[in-house]
């Protein structure tokens, strides 16, 4: 009998993981918001069902019955510290029967680190909200795995890119990026080992908290700068700290307040991946001849 996956937040990722699971057997079911994601996932082969779990009356019937693997890929609201959707949807689950959960998360949670290399022992520390929010739905799950007896991996996942999921429009209208000297250290994974890396979690069903990073962090400021000089695209203009204050948004500006390299030894040795992109410059080389390739 094929096991049953339920995918909440059936997105960028969720429908590469959508595809990748049915295609190994798996009776999958997608949960989304909109009719017109749904109906794009039923083009795709997946079943699909559009609810709004932000709708506190709205019924998730998908929960009420045995699911043996369960990914957790929507993101929190926008705003606030705390992830009422988490909240909401482990309230619709009270009487599931899972058997495990992958939960998605992100490295942010583990706020400025000073540019110190970390692995999954290091404390949270959030600063923007946004991590907080993250956070907070980490806490939610893993309380209700404690309580109904479920397993959890929670995978906190660095900056994801891919075919479709490039600074392509910021690189075109020449956004100045921060001087590489005073630009901070971040991470980044490739969307087609997310993926795999989500999938692996969910068979060997680990209990506790796995980074995904590639192995090469690098800065904000170059990673732009790298995905331009791939691309032909005019390489951006450096500037200074304080002229970046007054010209850059508040969000890309809270990235640029935190520093930190992530090791992923756990990724390798817990779920044995092999990462097929392990630098930037080799995913970058995978999109430009990729069928899906950013169109210039």
């Amino acid at each position: 009998m094929s096991r049953r996956v339920l995918i909440v937040g059936c997105g960028y990722i969720g429908s590469q993981l959508a595809v990748m699971e049915r295609e190994s057997g798996a009776d999958v079911t997608a949960l989304v918001r909109t009719d017109d994601s749904a109906q794009a996932l039923q083009r795709m082969g997946v079943n699909a069902i559009a609810k709004d779990v932000d709708d506190v009356a709205s019924d998730l019937p998908v929960c009420s019955s045995k699911v043996d693997v369960l990914y957790y890929l929507l993101a929190p609201p926008s705003q606030g510290k705390v992830d009422t959707r988490s909240e909401r949807f482990v309230r619709h689950c009270h009487n599931a029967q899972l058997g495990h959960i992958v939960l998605l998360s992100t490295t942010g949670v583990y706020g400025d680190c000073g540019g110190a290399w970390i692995d999954e022992g290091a404390p949270v520390r959030p600063v923007a909200d946004r991590a907080h929010r993250r956070v907070h739905a980490e806490s939610t799950w893993l309380a209700a795995a404690d309580a109904n007896r479920w397993g959890l991996t929670c995978l906190r996942v660095a900056g994801i890119y891919g075919p479709g999921k490039l600074p392509v429009e910021r690189l075109r209208r020449q956004d100045p990026v921060l001087a590489l000297a005073e630009s901070p250290w971040s991470n980044r994974i490739y969307s087609k080992d997310l993926v795999r890396i989500c999938q692996a979690a969910s068979q060997a069903a680990y209990p506790g908290v796995i980074n995904v990073v590639d192995d090469e962090p690098s800065s904000i400021s170059a990673y732009f700068m790298a995905v331009a000089d791939c691309l032909g695209l005019p390489t951006p203009v450096e500037i200074g700290l304080d002229e970046a204050k007054a010209r850059m948004s508040a969000g890309l500006l809270s990235y640029l307040r935190e520093s930190r390299r992530i090791r992923n030894d756990k990724l390798k040795q817990v779920l044995g991946i092999q990462l097929s992109y392990p630098t930037l410059a080799l995913g970058l080389a995978d999109i430009v001849q990729s069928p899906s390739a950013e169109k210039i």
